[in-house]
């Protein structure tokens, strides 16, 4: 099992917050943040009919990745990230083939 971890998050637009996760997450190590969407048309989110999109979006990202790899996904818009992962990755190793939701 790797100890890289993939961030993904879904924003079909630029956003105060997805600038602040996007600044906060470059600063941890072994994290790779993608944001999926980006340029999508389709209302994400609250109100909107395209609150699915998020998942289609997840779900066809998570089919190209390799089976062991570690992937932590949060909203764009009202997220912060801090530390290095390090607990997040022994939490997994510690429980393989579990999904941790918080």
């Amino acid at each position: 099992m790797t100890s890289e971890i993939l961030h993904l998050c879904v924003s079909n637009t630029s956003h105060p917050g997805l600038d602040l996760l996007l600044a906060s997450s470059a600063r941890i190590p072994k994290l790779q943040t993608r944001v999926l969407g980006l340029g999508n048309s389709t209302p994400i989110g609250h109100g909107g009919k395209g609150f699915g999109l998020k998942l289609q979006l997840l779900k066809r990202e998570l089919e190209l990745l390799p089976p062991l790899q570690i992937v932590l996904f949060t909203d764009a818009w009202d997220v912060v990230l801090q530390g290095t992962g390090d607990k997040l990755v022994k939490w997994i190793q510690d429980h393989p083939g579990k999904v941790l939701f918080a």
